[in-house]
């Protein structure tokens, strides 16, 4: 039992490797680097989640907030970067925890939030997104 138990200990990080990291899908579309600030209230967002839909069609591109910039944004969760093109863009409280409290008003993290981005082949791609609270 102690042989099988080290067997599965040391074949599964490989089988992760082989399973979990694959290339990105060929079939996306091209994607493009984006920087964005994100304040609230003129002060840098602390923390949250930003996600780029495109307008038209195409896959959804997602990143994080954090001290007010957007990084780690990736398309379709492989890719990183945006699309190209016309986005509606929402951002929204990351999880929060029992007792914890919501910084991003709601509205925000609708489609009809109010925020657009236009992301071009040849940049900038530099975007400013200012929340207010309700």
């Amino acid at each position: 039992m102690a042989f099988l138990r080290a067997f599965a200990l040391l074949i599964a990080p490989v089988c992760a490797s082989l399973l979990g990291c694959g290339r990105p899908d060929p079939q996306l579309p091209p994607t493009v680097a984006v920087s964005a600030i994100v304040t609230l209230d003129g002060t840098p967002l602390e923390e949250a989640e930003i996600t780029f839909s495109p307008s038209a069609s195409g896959p959804s591109s997602n990143g994080r907030v954090v001290a007010g910039e957007v990084i780690d944004v990736m398309t379709n969760g492989q890719k990183p970067g945006v699309t190209i093109g016309e986005h509606v863009v929402t951002i929204y409280d990351r999880p929060v925890e029992a007792g914890g409290r919501e910084l991003v008003p709601d509205s925000y993290g609708r489609f009809d939030g109010g925020f657009h981005a236009t992301v071009k082949e040849d940049g900038p791609n530099e975007f400013n997104f200012e929340l207010a609270r309700d």
